[in-house]
């Protein structure tokens, strides 16, 4: 599958294990941010190949998960040209869950270990 998605995880443990699922499946177009800032730098210096689907960790240095979205609302004004979100947490947090489930631009809530295969029939069939 040519889809492109995004990591956005301090773990390397993390991103390798999704990288892993993810080519296993199919998938090649697989890119890395260790944080929100990464991140966005790399989505608007890819602003023609924005990715299908960005897995977002909660809990990282520099530019975490939520401050990742606040910044992400103020570069892509509009909604449409988001991709699709799911914000990952090993967190038990009820805060993060409720403040998750009340932006906009998340997706889905998605507790680690995250089903890849549960993810992938999900949102690319």
């Amino acid at each position: 599958m040519n889809k492109h998605i995004l990591l956005i995880d301090d773990s390397d443990a993390a991103n390798q294990i999704n990288k892993y699922h993810f080519n296993k499946a199919g998938f090649v177009d697989i890119a890395i941010a260790k944080n929100g800032q990464e991140a966005l730098k790399h989505l608007k210096s890819n602003l023609n190949h924005l990715p299908e689907l960005i897995m977002l960790d909660i809990s990282m240095p520099v530019m975490n998960g939520f401050e990742f979205l606040e910044e992400l609302r103020k570069s892509f004004p509009i909604k449409a040209k988001v991709p699709k979100i799911l914000m990952l947490t090993s967190s038990e947090s009820h805060i993060d869950l409720a403040k998750a489930k009340k932006n906009d631009l998340v997706t889905e809530y998605v507790n680690k270990p995250i089903n890849h295969s549960k993810i992938i029939k999900k949102y690319f069939g």
